[in-house]
């Protein structure tokens, strides 16, 4: 008997992409699997009731808060929503091949606990298209997780990520940090447990409909630093004590 996988897409002022690419990528596992159970969250947006509209149009869960909080809220939202015995998220365009995700739900039923895909792996082919600006952001990002956090996990951004539920439910409960940089918490959280973090490779799906970026450099570039400094404070904290 395959186990029930919970599929959670945050969405915020991009509900188009339900119908456009949400359906196609849900349609597509669904051919190859049952016990799919796809969680539409909408992160307070003035549109929520287009997403809810399209979410049950698709036969996904729809859930929402109530106020724009940021992504990790979101994702928090959905994994408490979930059912599964193994969950898992992405984003709203699906920018990842099908069968990336596939392999990932593989490598979860065969034993791992906590998947993430990393596009910096020689086996990856994702070529995002982006401004120089963001790929400077995205480099200093990635020095100073290597600098005050991880050598090993370095791509902690990238937006594909799976998890046995158990493990996925203690790690969201636990999680102090709402915006872009949560995916730095929880990969923090699951090494200080001495959960074993296996990485894969991600591949792009060829598509022409494109997300445009929720990122502003200027705005969300310095949060995300202050929440990694942040991060790093709470991390310590906790430490503290439990010990």
């Amino acid at each position: 008997m395959e186990r029930v996988i919970s599929i959670i897409i945050p969405t915020y002022r991009n509900h188009e992409f339900i119908l456009s690419e949400v359906k196609g990528f849900f349609d597509a596992l669904s051919q190859k699997r049952e016990g799919l159970e796809l969680i539409i969250v909408d992160d307070g947006s003035p549109e929520w009731e287009k997403a809810k509209s399209s979410a049950e149009a698709i036969g996904a869960i729809f859930t929402r808060n109530n106020k724009n909080q940021g992504k990790g809220a979101a994702i928090t939202r959905g994994v408490e929503r979930a059912s599964g015995d193994i969950i898992l998220f992405t984003d709203a365009d699906v920018p990842f091949a099908y069968q990336t995700v596939l392999t990932m739900i593989e490598k979860l039923e065969s034993g791992c606990v906590f998947v993430i895909g990393d596009r910096n792996l020689p086996e990856s082919s994702y070529n995002e298209e982006q401004s120089v600006m963001r790929r400077f952001a995205s480099r200093l990002f990635t020095k100073i997780v290597s600098r005050f956090f991880s050598n090993e996990h370095r791509d902690t951004q990238c937006g594909l990520k799976g998890f046995e539920a158990k493990l996925a439910k203690e790690l969201f409960a636990a999680l102090k940090t709402n915006g872009f940089a949560f995916d730095l918490e929880i990969i923090s959280r699951a090494q200080q447990r001495g959960v074993a973090i296996s990485k894969m490779p991600v591949q792009e799906r060829k598509t022409n409909s494109k997300k445009k970026s929720s990122v502003r450099i200027w705005i969300h570039g310095p949060q995300m630093l202050l929440e990694s400094f942040r991060i790093k404070r709470i991390l310590r904290r906790d430490r503290v004590k439990s010990s």
